[in-house]
Order: C-alpha cells, then sequence, then structure tokens
C-alpha cells in the first residue's frame, strides 16, 4: 500500500522538479527546447523583473544556460545556426556588463550561483543571496550585484538572442 501511494505522488513531485525558470536538466526532457522557446518572455526584456532580482537571477541563468549550450550541446549544436549562437553569447556578454559578471567566467560557476541567490531571495534569505554574490564572478560586490538584478534595463542584444533562440527552435525538427 506504502508503493502505491509514492508511485501516485510521482508526477507531482516530477512536476515540482520542472520548476519555471530552472535553467539547468530537471525533470524529464532535454534542458534547451523548453527555456529557449520561452526565452522572449524569459530574458526578451529584463526590465520587467525591476523589484524582483530573483526572478531576473533566474532569467540571467537561463540566458548563461542557453549560450553555453548552444556552442557545446552535442545534440543541439548542429542543429542551430552560427549566427543565433553569436547572438546568444552578445546578449550574455551585455548582460555581464550590466551586472558587472567577469566576462571570462563559466556557465557551470554562473548558472548554480544565480540559481542559488534565486533561491536564496525566494526563501526570503537576503544574507545567503549576498553571500553568494559575494564570490567570484561577481565583481561589483554583493550588495551592488543585488541592486543591478533588481533595476535591469531593457537590453537589446539579449532581446535579440531571446527572439532568435525561439524563432530557431520552433522551426527545428527535434
Amino acid at each position: 500500500m506504502h508503493r502505491r501511494a509514492l508511485l501516485a505522488l510521482l508526477p507531482l513531485v516530477t512536476l515540482a522538479a520542472c520548476g519555471e525558470g530552472r535553467p539547468g536538466p530537471v525533470g524529464f526532457g532535454d534542458s534547451i527546447r523548453r527555456p529557449g522557446l520561452a526565452a522572449p518572455w524569459t530574458f526578451g526584456d529584463f526590465s520587467r523583473f525591476n523589484g524582483q532580482p530573483a526572478a531576473a537571477a533566474r532569467a540571467v541563468a537561463t540566458l548563461e544556460h542557453l549560450s553555453a549550450s548552444f556552442a557545446n550541446d552535442p545534440f543541439w549544436t548542429p542543429e542551430f545556426s552560427v549566427t543565433t549562437a553569436f547572438q546568444l553569447g552578445k546578449g550574455r556578454d551585455e548582460t555581464r556588463a550590466a551586472l558587472g559578471i567577469d566576462p571570462a567566467a563559466l556557465a557551470d560557476v554562473t548558472v548554480p550561483a544565480l540559481d542559488a541567490v534565486a533561491q536564496a531571495l525566494e526563501m526570503g534569505d537576503r544574507p545567503a543571496a549576498l553571500a553568494r554574490l559575494d564570490a567570484a564572478p561577481f565583481r561589483l560586490g554583493a550588495a551592488e550585484t543585488l541592486r543591478r538584478l533588481g533595476a535591469l534595463p531593457r537590453l537589446p542584444e539579449a532581446e535579440r538572442a531571446a527572439q532568435m533562440t525561439a524563432a530557431e527552435l520552433a522551426q527545428s525538427s527535434r
């Protein structure tokens, strides 16, 4: 009987694990298609997250993840145009400049850091978020980076990257 109850909860646990905005591979499916198709809403206009630094951190993590994945994912890289991958890189670089993130930082560092910041803020733990932002690759210091996350402007390169990514994935046969 206990086993049946656990099996009945499995779909709910899977849905909870696939939280919106999470850039990494969580749950079933690939980690590029869903965030790529949602890119115009996720990071097409960062200014819509003004006053919501946790949501902005998740959106930036998604951009970071997609930029790295378009260049390195063996399943998707052959499908993508070089132009879209280049534009994602430009959008990522523009966003990093706006937040003071080290331009040479690896997505393997930025994505988990931004996700941890978002999670801490969502849980109401501002000190934990600040502690995470006080480390590399965030160059401006925790308080300034958090302030900027809460007041990002529209970033035209990121907006173009979002549109191109969604359009390309919508046309993809995969």
